[in-house]
């Protein structure tokens, strides 16, 4: 009998050990709608493992360490690349599951690196997006033109006449030229 006793005490107790959460504990999911976007655009950041209802800050870093650099314009003459740290903070609750779901928008061309904080557990879930400059315009420093050179809204018929009508302003002085060479 107490074989019996003992046989059922070691199942009962060692069930729940059986089914234990592996270790070390999995890190929290996070995924991005879309892995690109366009400045302007922005894509649905989504996770769990959070604790229910808990308060979760979302941060979006578009880097600057050492060895990237933002353009940021002096006062002043001049101007220079100086590293700037470029975030944006926004706040949600996960729901009663621990699950988050929320709509960022990515303003900077670059890699934006999004982070969910928990607020209460510490818990934090990251995804990055490429948020891609546009292809029909080129990338210019924020605040900067660049300068136009050349005409501009004019068509390429009027330019070949301007340089047409130079070329012929050119061999009437070398015509001039020799005429002179020739009376002397």
């Amino acid at each position: 009998m107490s074989l019996l006793v003992a046989s059922l005490t070691a199942i009962v107790i060692s069930a729940p050990v059986a089914h234990a959460a592996p270790y070390p504990a999995e890190p929290p999911a996070a995924a991005v709608s879309s892995g690109i976007v366009e400045p302007g655009g922005s894509v649905t950041f989504s996770g769990g493992g959070f604790l229910p209802r808990e308060r979760i800050t979302i941060t979006v870093s578009y880097g600057a360490s050492d060895n990237e650099a933002a353009y940021r314009p002096a006062a002043g003459a001049g101007g220079g690349f100086v590293p700037v740290a470029r975030q944006l903070s926004l706040h949600t609750n996960a729901d009663d599951n621990g699950d988050f779901r929320i709509s960022v928008p990515l303003a900077e061309a670059g890699t934006a690196t999004l982070t969910a904080t928990g607020q209460t557990s510490g818990v934090t879930a990251t995804s990055t997006v490429e948020v891609t400059q546009e292809a029909s315009a080129p990338a210019e420093p924020p605040g900067q033109a660049l300068p136009t050179t050349g005409p501009a809204g004019h068509s390429a018929l009027i330019t070949m006449a301007g340089g047409l009508g130079a070329v012929a302003v050119g061999a009437l002085l070398i015509w001039v030229a020799r005429a002179r060479r020739r009376e002397v």
